[in-house]
């Protein structure tokens, strides 16, 4: 009964040190992830993402002051619209949240469970000894400038796709109404001949009936037909 109760206690001092030593090691690749984060400027990088797409989108094809100059105006607003200033803050707000669909915690939650699953802390020990050497501070130096430059022509780059998708698409849909266009007529036209039948009918029937009526109010009182 002894032996089974060492043996149990044992058992159970092994895995209360192996439990610590798994929580100290994922807290010493946390922390590293941390540093490697830190070091690849990803919270400067978040932020210049969103200013670039706020930047690029205030612009693009589709923002007002684009409208207007392309179509006369943005979903019947023009500039002279007493409306205008709400319909820009409107806009500044989709903007913005079409821009910061994801905050920095969330993305940096991303990057951890990313290096977690599937980074050594080894390869992050040989990561953190390059960009302290001297390439890498050199890379680190730039880098801000590299992401700015990156997102923005990328994101210059999604729109013009979109533009030409968007064109592609209307002048498609375009041909399609067009196509289907001598149908609707022709069948409004139909509906049209119904209608004016039925309402010539309708006319001519109420005129006859108010003949009527006035014939027999115009009779004596007790004349039989």
């Amino acid at each position: 009964m002894n032996a089974i109760k060492k043996f149990a206690l044992a058992t159970c001092l092994i895995m209360f040190a192996t439990g610590e030593k798994a929580q100290a090691d994922e807290q010493s690749k946390l922390g590293k992830i941390d540093q490697m984060l830190d070091a690849m400027h990803l919270e400067t990088a978040h932020r210049l993402g969103i200013e670039t797409c706020i930047e690029t989108a205030s612009t693009a094809y589709y923002a007002p002051e684009e409208m207007v100059k392309k179509n006369g105006s943005y979903n019947g607003f023009t500039p002279k619209s007493a409306e205008w200033p709400k319909v820009e803050k409107l806009f500044k707000e989709y903007v913005k949240s079409t821009c910061t669909y994801m905050d920095y915690p969330a993305l940096k939650a991303l990057y951890v469970k990313f290096y977690m699953d599937n980074v050594t802390e080894e390869d992050m020990d040989a990561w953190l000894v390059f960009v302290q050497s001297q390439p890498g501070q050199a890379f680190l130096k730039n880098q801000d400038t590299i992401v700015k430059s990156l997102t923005s022509y990328s994101y210059q780059k999604s729109l013009e796709a979109g533009k030409a998708a968007d064109m592609k698409l209307g002048t498609g849909l375009a041909a399609l109404r067009t196509n289907d266009g001598g149908n609707d007529f022709t069948y409004l036209l139909m509906l049209g001949g119904k209608a004016f039948f039925a309402m010539t009918w309708l006319l001519m029937f109420s005129l006859l009936a108010f003949q009527q009526i006035k014939k027999r109010k115009s009779k004596p009182i007790g004349w039989a037909e």
